[in-house]
């Protein structure tokens, strides 16, 4: 009888412990642990798409940007307004230095850390909040939904997977003269 009771004791422990060395694993090859990652893949999204599936819409200011990590650039902002979301008065959005292969459209692909920022200018940035809890990550901290970064000082100047976000919207001309409120609207 305890031969057989200490066989589904030993097999409930292996299990346990096989659980640990999982979790183990997942904590650093997550999507925030991109030293481990080697190539990526991410599904096209046009404009209109990329805004519908951020869990935030800022105007923001640039204030500066830095290495985080071994394969990340931390870029904070300054919350000017809130378009959707609740993010704090001040954000950092993380981008990692690989190039992205992107599954559809004709992009092919582009470098996530491969954004640049005036000071003086607001932007209109739709982001995706990092809910990992084991992310090394601040804890207002987002990701680029495309690299879509919309200037609204200069919207012909905006960007999507790096290229010129005009080849990306259905809806807005971005070649033409568009004001801020066009483009928040």
């Amino acid at each position: 009888m305890k031969k057989l009771l200490i066989v589904p004791i030993i097999l409930v422990a292996l299990c346990l412990s096989a659980c640990g060395t999982q979790n183990e694993l997942n904590k650093t090859d997550n999507y925030i642990h991109p030293e481990k990652i080697v190539q990526m893949s991410v599904e096209y999204y046009n404009f209109e798409e990329a805004i519908a599936e951020s869990t935030d819409v800022v105007i923001a200011k640039y204030i500066d940007n830095r290495p985080f990590g071994d394969n990340l650039t931390e870029y904070e902002f300054i919350i000017i307004d809130r378009v959707l979301g609740n993010a704090a008065e001040k954000i950092f959005v993380y981008a990692e230095n690989i190039d992205v292969s992107v599954l559809g459209g004709d992009i092919g692909s582009y470098k996530r850390n491969d954004v640049s920022f005036d000071k003086d200018a607001e932007y209109l940035l739709p982001l995706i909040k990092i809910w990992q809890v084991t992310a090394n990550t601040h804890e207002d901290g987002y990701l680029f939904i495309g690299n879509l970064v919309i200037d609204l000082n200069n919207p012909s100047k905006s960007l999507m997977y790096n290229e010129p976000i005009n080849a990306h919207s259905k809806e807005l001309n971005f070649n033409e003269s568009l004001s801020k409120n066009q483009v928040l609207s």
